[in-house]
């Protein structure tokens, strides 16, 4: 089970983001980040035994050059299960 300390979201939620899919990747991933700490949003898991889990932070992306930012992360490739 992961439970992320940070979320980062590239893309902010609305039309700023390009078009619909980037913006339903925006909007989903703050609504996801705080539903997962609700515990009566998914009552089911928790009955199979699944604890609610909120990450400290959501880091919105989409920010252009010119403007402030509070925080940047190099990219990488990541491979699950590789150490």
């Amino acid at each position: 089970m992961t439970r992320p300390w940070i979320v980062i979201s590239r893309f902010q939620g609305n039309a700023r983001d390009g078009h619909g899919n980037h913006s339903a990747a925006g909007l989903l991933s703050q609504q996801a980040s705080e539903a997962a700490g609700d515990a009566s949003r998914f009552p089911e898991q928790i009955a199979d035994g699944l604890r609610p889990w909120s990450p400290l932070k959501v880091y919105i992306g989409g920010v252009r050059a010119d403007e402030n930012w509070t925080v940047a992360a190099r990219q990488r490739r990541i491979q699950p299960g590789a150490r």
